[in-house]
């Protein structure tokens, strides 16, 4: 379900199961310190693909900026198809451990006094439309690039920065702790924008909108890939996944942190920010 192999390399797989499983740390706050990992698949499995995907556990905590992390053991076994199951352990940041649910008080002064939703990472919705571009055959991509006017088209880097996002992700590792003490909750977007809001929404009770300027703003750069895939950019930004930047609430009173921007925000009683959006739950379902 994460992973294949028709597209992706060893050092591919490996990079973003560790990226992934490092993003679940970053967004409590935490700094990581160990990860262990269950390596299986079929007899034939090549030793090359192997050694591929330890190589690229081993680049991601180096590239990355995992610095304390390190590959502290794991398991091989067989199976009827590849499969790696990562697990990253870490401590807690200086600012304790950033939760999805927020505390009494915060809760109460953003139910009071409204509040910010803010974002760290890269750009919501590249690593949707590289997912896009993986699944769509060559042959189409080609003829769809060449029926576009030449200023229409994606340019190479678009190309390859979609591809590479969804391929080898780039959590920002660091932004959890230093922002943990301006935040009043928090979690990664592994499943898309939408859907993820719709879950810290969910977990205290409150709604939260995103500005329609920033929706924009994040859209502009996908608009050629949008149609060269006949695809709304704006579905990518609020509904694609696998960017694993860090979604949070900034407590009333406190200064964006750095690494940060707002993205949106969380109404007061009854007041319906204006130039904003829903952030409906919209993105990837694993069981569906």
């Amino acid at each position: 379900r994460d992973f294949r192999r028709d597209w992706s390399t060893g050092a591919d797989v490996g990079w973003k199961a560790a990226a992934q499983n490092l993003s679940d740390i970053n967004a409590m706050g935490g700094v990581p310190t160990a990860l262990v990992m269950a390596l299986t698949g079929p007899r034939r499995t090549e030793a090359a693909w192997i050694a591929g995907v330890a190589r690229g556990l081993a680049t991601a905590l180096l590239r990355l900026g995992a610095d304390e992390c390190r590959v502290a053991g794991g398991d091989l076994g067989g199976a009827d198809r590849a499969g790696l199951a990562v697990t990253v352990l870490g401590r807690p940041g200086v600012h304790g451990v950033l939760r999805r649910t927020m505390g009494e008080q915060d809760l109460a002064a953003v139910r009071s006094e409204g509040g910010a939703v803010v974002h760290a990472g890269s750009a919501p919705g590249w690593a949707a439309a590289g997912l896009a571009l993986l699944f769509t055959d060559r042959t189409e991509l080609q003829q769809r690039w060449h029926g576009l006017a030449p200023q229409d088209r994606p340019g190479p880097r678009e190309l390859v920065r979609a591809v590479r996002a969804q391929l080898r992700p780039r959590p920002p590792l660091g932004a959890g702790p230093a922002g943990a003490g301006a935040l009043a909750c928090g979690m990664d977007v592994s499943d898309g924008l939408g859907r993820d809001a719709d879950r810290l929404a969910a977990a205290n009770g409150v709604q939260l909108w995103a500005d329609e300027a920033w929706v924009a703003e994040a859209a502009a750069p996908l608009r050629g890939l949008g149609r060269l895939l006949d695809i709304a950019p704006e579905e990518w930004v609020l509904g694609g996944g696998e960017d694993y930047g860090l979604l949070a609430v900034l407590r009333p009173g406190h200064d964006v942190p750095p690494g940060f921007r707002v993205i949106g925000a969380v109404p007061s009683s009854g007041r319906v920010p204006g130039g904003h959006r829903p952030l409906n739950e919209t993105g990837w379902d694993h069981f569906v």
